[in-house]
């Protein structure tokens, strides 16, 4: 029996050991491939990995489903769907239901939606909302979301800009009345740019489309998990902090009585035994929130839900903590209020030679878990870290020798070991490896609460109240204890005893005079050192030899000083160079040596560089001689804040309206130079109608000369963005000639331009003119790129046929070389994002690359920037293949469609060019009726609404009724009478014509392109009035 229950346990046990390398297969093979590509917000590559809120959710929803994410990169976001429609990949987060997946994918539960709301000032009245602004000037972006909502139907007037930053500048500066733009994108800008506190959400969302988990069918399997995971987040309260942090829903409002979450965190945080709350920091924001006039409430909190953050249902508030990149993506902070240190402690007699972290290489490390030094650890890598759970467990841990250094911040460290009583055994390594700035910490959705605290804290800080907290909680130990108080009391009376009354009370008197004046001393001293450690501008004493007498934390970290001893020299590489070249300043512009010369300075703006390779920095300085030469050393204070944020985000508003002024005022012109040329056109070709062959010979020429000024035209509006693109099939051997006659005389003579022509030619479907300014742009890039590195160099423009696409479609890729110095990683991920540049404030706008990538992707292709640096750069454009057009076509779209007897009504403002555009409808087999303005058509169709068969309306006509308008009205009347708009502006899109879309012809246009329209249109809308 015993035998057989041995072989039984033996063969089960053989059965599970075989069955392992079967179960790991499986748990392996357990892998969802996830398409992604750049898109702000959403899919970010960060030094820690791949972030956004579709990468966390797509993590967080493979870690509850219980499988693993695998990211694969594609060059755009329109390639991650189609790979995601076409079965390459499994999984895609986030995605709406869009018509190229429909029918392809199996849809979740929605887990999100994009919302588009009304933006405007936080002081507009409570009520307003969309219909409020009729009337009005209401913004939108480019192309972007529910930008036909905006015009009210005719009521309100829509001013288009390119980015969601250039709509809000216009809107703070008063040029529009609100904005219309999807939450995400205006909150990103408004969080980033410190402005969400200025500008807020107005009424109801106006369009909301819910987003999904989209899973490929092969892995169907997945749903049931997938959805469970979504519930289970939805629930714990984690798909609600996602959707916050990456601002894909509105905030809570801020309460009445806001919540603060306090955990012990000794001296900073102390919750006492009675449940009541102390601490360095507590106390710090009560007095914050009786100067601010906030209500706060408190409550306990566990280390996992301080680690976690304020958030909707949990709490609002902080206590100030150590702010870092990672904390300012899911909660707001306050500006600096305290600085907290951090440093290594190692065992006593031991760690000499440890100065840093890198000195830590190879060592046990031991950190607390959730904490800022864990996370400075992780970030620094090559650590071998042991976490403990508490601070008391983390110094046990050191002296039993389990790990042999630990990171902790200093003041807190101090005190658990004085505590404890372990001073003596534990040495703390001089100075601090990191001092981080402590703020409080908002949940997102009160900018306003946060706002209000940063206008109390500089005022708190300088206060009795303030340093008197400071003193008790962070202060140095008081000598003058009540024991040693008592102790001297009996030695004066002994002593009053032998020494003469008059010399007790001399003395008495002296030592009142010196404790008063050390009291002030040491009050004053306080009160300006927390002041010079709490702001962040740089406070510099220069001494007259030039030396630095002192520096704040802040002029350390700007200036690169050496914090440890003064006076110290002053930074030999840093300069203040010039804003247009780059050039160090001399002397006598220079604003710290003209300081130094005893010159008064009052915020002035200058540019600073702290070396050769560090960016610029716009700061603005102030300077003040000191005017007590006898009683100190120093001759001058400066003063000098980092103003760069400020001033890029101010060089981008006046950017983006010069760029805007430009495209409005080309836009006009084009407009009214097109109407001239229609008006040449027409006559032209009318008289050329009863002209003999010499005649005709000079009209063609004549219309030749039209021709060529309308394309002038169309290159001017392209160049403004003002015009869409028209794709054709384009020669690549034409447009690279063109290119070499047009970049030549820009570049100079050091830089050579060599282009190579494929052969045989090539041919791409695009807008050509919008192909040229981007290969321009490119050329004219890698010329500055070369000129600023070197004093000369080569670039080479060249194309080839690829393979076809996934789809099977023919590619052309084109691209430009150039030797150049090359890119860093950094640049080369940000290069496309508009108002980026690398060429300075004075250098380039930062919009062309984007214009190129914003070209190629409207034109269903690809960009993909190659290079490293000191290798140069190699810019690649994948455009859709074409072929030659057959001469056929060309006799095809000169042939004239006649019109049968049927009424056109022609609406233009400009009378010779209605009078021409009617004579030449006449010709083309039409009868006609015209009006100078809208307000005339209204009254024709008014007297007899069947009094026409086909509206051909200009688009841009005064009195207050334009083409759009009268085209809505008459199909009130008239729901399917045929609409043709003519306009010598082109910036026009679907968007901009509302609900009724119809053909646009550009004037001028030729005879036989308008009979073409004018039929197409007549026999649509005959067709859609068929029962």
């Amino acid at each position: 029996m015993s035998n057989l229950l041995v072989r039984v346990l033996l063969a089960s046990a053989i059965a599970l050991i075989c069955s392992f390398p079967a179960a790991a297969q499986d748990v392996a093979e357990e892998r969802v491939v996830v398409p992604w590509a750049p898109l702000n917000g959403v899919y970010e590559q960060t030094e820690s990995g791949l972030t956004g809120f579709f990468a966390e959710l797509a993590q967080e929803i493979g870690r509850r489903a219980g499988f693993e994410v695998d990211f694969r990169r594609y060059p755009t976001y329109p390639a991650a769907l189609a790979a995601q429609a076409e079965g390459e990949t499994d999984m895609l987060a986030g995605v709406i239901d869009l018509p190229i997946m429909r029918g392809r994918v199996l849809l979740s539960e929605p887990v999100a939606e994009t919302a588009v709301y009304l933006f405007v000032l936080g002081e507009a009245r409570a009520d307003t909302n969309l219909d409020s602004m009729a009337g009005r000037r209401v913004g939108i972006v480019r192309d972007a979301a529910g930008s036909d909502l905006a015009d009210l139907r005719g009521r309100a007037e829509v001013v288009t800009f390119d980015t969601v930053s250039s709509a809000f500048a216009a809107l703070l500066v008063g040029q529009v009345d609100g904005v219309v733009t999807l939450h995400k994108a205006a909150v990103d800008f408004l969080r980033k740019a410190r402005l969400d506190y200025r500008i807020r959400i107005a009424g109801e969302p106006l369009r909301s489309e819910p987003h999904y988990i989209a899973l490929s069918p092969d892995r169907a399997d997945l749903m049931p998990r997938i959805n469970r995971a979504i519930d289970d987040m939805r629930a714990d309260g984690t798909l609600s902090d996602l959707l916050q942090w990456w601002n894909m829903i509105p905030p809570e409002p801020a309460p009445g009585v806001l919540t603060v979450g306090v955990t012990h965190f000794p001296p900073y945080q102390v919750v006492n035994a009675d449940g009541t709350f102390t601490g360095y920091g507590v106390e710090t924001l009560r007095g914050l929130a009786s100067r601010a006039g906030l209500t706060l409430r408190y409550k306990g909190i566990t280390v996992e839900e301080w680690a976690r953050g304020p958030g909707p249902g949990r709490y609002d508030l902080l206590p100030p903590i150590s702010v870092t990149n990672e904390k300012r993506q899911t909660m707001d902070f306050s500006i600096p209020i305290q600085q907290s240190p951090y440093a290594i402690f190692v065992r006593y007699g031991e760690g000499d030679d440890v100065q840093g972290l890198d000195d830590l290489e190879g060592l046990r490390v031991g950190v607390r878990e959730n904490n800022y030094a864990a996370q400075l650890a992780r970030d620094h890598g090559g650590l071998m870290l042991s976490t403990y759970p508490d601070e008391s467990g983390l110094f046990e841990g050191l002296l039993s020798e389990e790990v042999d250094a630990v990171l902790y911040a200093s003041v807190p460290a101090r005190e658990i070991l004085s505590r404890g009583g372990l001073s003596g055994d534990v040495r703390e390594i001089m100075p601090p490896f990191d001092v981080s700035q402590r703020a409080v910490a908002l949940r997102l959705g009160l900018p306003e609460v946060r706002e209000r605290l940063n206008a109390a804290i500089p005022g708190y800080l300088s206060s009795e109240e303030f340093i008197a907290l400071r003193d008790r909680w962070m202060g140095d130990p008081v000598f003058w204890t009540p024991a040693r108080i008592r102790l001297a009391g009996g030695i004066g009376i002994a002593l009053a005893v032998l020494i003469p009354l008059a010399f007790l009370v001399q003395a008495k008197r002296a030592q009142h005079r010196l404790q008063t004046q050390a009291d002030d001393l040491r009050r004053v001293s306080v009160r300006l050192r927390a002041i010079l450690n709490a702001t962040r501008a740089a406070i510099v004493g220069l001494r007259r030899d030039g030396r630095v007498a002192f520096a704040n934390p802040g002029a350390v970290g700007m200036l690169g000083l050496n914090g440890d001893a003064w006076p110290a020299d002053w930074p030999g590489e840093l300069t203040f160079v010039g804003a247009d070249n780059d050039l160090p300043l001399q002397s006598s512009a220079d604003p710290v040596q003209r300081a130094r010369a005893g010159a008064e300075i009052v915020s002035e703006r200058a540019v600073l560089r702290t070396g050769e390779s560090d960016p610029r920095r716009f700061v603005r300085i102030s300077s003040s001689p000191v005017e007590a030469p006898a009683q100190s050393d120093l001759s001058t204070v400066l003063v000098i804040e980092d103003v760069t944020e400020q001033e890029k985000v101010r060089q981008q508003a006046e950017r983006a309206g010069r760029l805007d002024a430009l495209g409005q005022l080309t836009g006009g012109v084009a407009h009214d130079f097109n109407n001239i040329l229609a008006t040449i056109q027409y006559a032209a070709q009318l008289a050329s109608m009863s002209a003999d062959e010499t005649q005709k010979a000079f009209l063609e020429k004549a219309l030749a000369s039209v021709e060529r000024g309308s394309l002038l035209t169309g290159r001017l509006l392209a160049f403004a963005k003002r015009q869409p693109g028209a794709p054709e099939a384009v020669s690549v051997t034409r447009v690279l000639r063109e290119l070499r006659d047009l970049a030549g005389p820009l570049l100079e003579t050091s830089v050579t331009l060599e282009t190579e022509f494929p052969e045989p030619d090539l041919w791409v479907v695009c807008d050509s003119s919008q192909l040229e300014n981007a290969l321009l742009n490119l050329v004219l890039n890698s010329r500055d790129a070369i000129l600023g590195a070197a004093d000369s160099g080569r670039i080479v423009v060249r194309a080839c046929a690829t393979a076809p696409d996934a789809g099977g479609f023919d590619r052309v890729e084109i691209s430009v070389v150039d030797d150049g110095p090359g890119m860093s990683p950094e640049v080369r991920i940000r290069a496309t994002d508009p108002f980026f540049t690398t060429k300075g404030s004075d250098g380039g706008t930062g919009l062309g690359l984007s214009m190129v990538y914003g070209f190629v992707e409207q034109s269903d292709g690809e960009m993909d920037i190659l290079s490293t640096p000191d290798h140069g750069a190699t810019v690649i454009l994948r455009l859709p293949g074409g072929d030659m057009p057959d001469g056929s076509e060309q006799t095809y779209s000169e042939q004239v469609e006649r019109g049968s007897g049927e009424c056109v009504l022609i609406v233009e403002d400009e009378s010779d060019l209605l009078f021409l555009t009617s004579e030449l409808v006449k010709s083309l087999g039409y009868r006609v009726l015209t009006a100078a303005t809208g307000r005339a058509a209204l009254d024709l169709v008014d007297a007899d609404p069947d009094c026409f068969d086909i509206l051909l309306t200009d688009v841009v006509m005064p009195g207050g009724i334009g083409g759009f308008d009268l085209v809505r009205r008459i199909r009130d009347v008239r729901p399917d009478v045929a609409i043709v708009y003519m306009s010598g502006y082109t910036g026009i899109t679907r968007e901009n014509m509302g609900n009724v879309s119809a053909p646009l012809v550009r004037k001028p246009c030729r005879p036989a392109e308008l009979s073409r329209v004018l039929r197409r249109a007549l026999r649509s809308a005959q067709h859609k009035s068929l029962p």
